[in-house]
């Protein structure tokens, strides 16, 4: 930030004293004072006397960059902004360019005073992506350049490119499927990113833009959190607040937010629980079904389970590869997903026990037919335990019953095997009595006949 003040009052200094030769100069000269002072006051603002390194970057160095924002160059866009990558520095660079203002006829004009001050939702991204560069799982800004029409800030690469709509990863254009192992990292790492900003604070932070494609992916399928252009900073001690234009993305937008108006940390958890099912399901927000109709990702899951057809929920492309335990992890996830998409503020979790949550998910259940673990319930009545609980019950159960069934199967068998051998045991002795009896029956009969003729002799 030092060297953007020792800039800008170089140039206030200059400029009042000196003539420019060139008009383009005058323009840049002017561009960059107008742009860098509106950033330079809120920076301020928010940083609260921290120093925060922020370097500037010529508008020559930025048109070489992206040989002049040329489509070759182009990686995606958003409502508002535009992404390039370049090389600067012999490092590369992931560059971001918000469309600017235009006049009545079209032509790009700089930034009115609409944009200055709380409604500044451009200058509002780059300040807090400024003040949370230190954090692991937001996109690192390295600096600015303000001698455009536009304003143009320069962040880390992200080698793994950024999510598409469905969730996938999208690099040089192509699309292409995480596995459910990247895919829950990416979800456990989101959650951190924003308790990190509900809570590290003294003021609570609240990002309000939450969905897949602001996520960029680095070499190491670490989450870069982006886009600040909605976030609200609460008043100190305040855990909510009333704004007079309701903004975010259709499909993730807190229906909450949207009829009372209000901002809480609650609004990110709405968000964040939609983000969390379409990572599950591989289906954008809104998508159309077989019929035709158009299917919000919220109401599909939620009949699905409720007709016990979790398996349909679940992404194709995944599923085929799942093992028993990531299936479990699978449904905590969508039973977790649920309730961050409850109705009332109250049935929501926190953040961080979302976070806590998906870090436990990822985990347990090493063997699910063994270790079965009844998790603390977070969210509401003692008796209201996550479905994968109850899936991980009877699956030891079915397996009990299995061993119980087959041990049973071998008793019987082994009880039938000694019933037959004792039948034919008592069988060959009842022969052997028998033929033992009959044998002395003819010898007594015998000697009771040698007997009655030696007393016949002896008379």
């Amino acid at each position: 930030m030092e060297s953007l003040v020792k800039k800008l009052q170089q140039s206030m200094r200059s400029g009042s004293s000196r003539k420019r030769k060139e008009k383009d100069g005058q323009e840049e000269e002017r561009r960059f004072l107008h742009n860098g002072s509106i950033f330079l006051k809120e920076l301020i603002a928010d940083c609260n006397g921290k120093s925060i390194p922020i370097r500037t970057f010529s508008s020559e160095q930025i048109q070489k960059a992206t040989n002049n924002f040329d489509r070759t160059c182009f990686v995606t866009e958003e409502e508002d902004h535009e992404w390039y990558k370049g090389i600067i520095e012999d490092k590369p660079y992931l560059i971001k360019k918000f469309y600017g203002d235009r006049d009545t006829e079209g032509n790009e004009v700089l930034l009115t005073r609409r944009w200055v001050g709380k409604g500044s939702y451009k200058y509002n991204d780059i300040v807090l992506a400024a003040r949370m560069s230190n954090h692991n799982n937001f996109l690192k800004l390295f600096g600015c350049c303000f001698e455009f029409f536009f304003l143009v800030f320069v962040f880390e690469n992200a080698e793994n490119g950024y999510l598409n709509e469905r969730g996938y990863f999208m690099v040089n254009g192509e699309e292409s499927s995480l596995p459910w192992s990247v895919r829950l990292k990416i979800g456990k790492e989101i959650a951190n990113a924003l308790t990190y900003l509900h809570m590290a604070f003294p003021k609570i932070i609240i990002h309000r833009h939450i969905k897949p494609t602001i996520i960029f992916l680095d070499k190491n399928w670490n989450v870069k959190l982006s886009d600040f252009s909605l976030s609200i900073t609460l008043p100190e001690g305040k855990s909510r607040i009333q704004v007079d234009r309701v903004l975010g993305t259709f499909g993730y937008l807190d229906p909450l937010h949207q009829a009372t108006g209000f901002v809480t940390e609650y609004t990110d958890v709405y968000s964040f629980g939609i983000c969390l099912l379409v990572f599950v399901t591989g289906r954008p927000v809104v998508f159309t079904t077989s019929y035709g109709d158009s299917q919000g990702i919220l109401g599909y899951v939620r009949e699905l389970c409720e007709d016990g057809k979790l398996d349909e929920v679940i992404d194709p492309m995944v599923a085929k590869d799942m093992t028993c335990c990531q299936r479990l992890q699978v449904e905590a996830c969508v039973v977790l997903a649920l309730r961050c998409c409850k109705k009332r503020d109250e049935d929501r979790p926190k953040m961080i026990q979302v976070a806590k949550e998906l870090k436990r998910i990822q985990t347990s259940w090493k063997d699910p037919c063994y270790q079965v673990i009844l998790p603390t319930p977070l969210y509401g009545e003692a008796s209201n335990y996550p479905l994968c609980f109850f899936t991980a019950k009877a699956k030891f159960v079915d397996h009990l019953e299995e061993t119980l069934s087959s041990d049973k199967n071998h008793l019987d068998e082994t009880l039938s095997s000694d019933i037959n051998h004792l039948d034919e045991t008592l069988s060959s002795d009842k022969n052997l009595l028998y033929e033992t009896q009959s044998e002395d029956k003819d010898h007594l009969y015998e000697t009771q006949s040698s007997y009655q003729k030696e007393i016949s002799h002896g008379r």
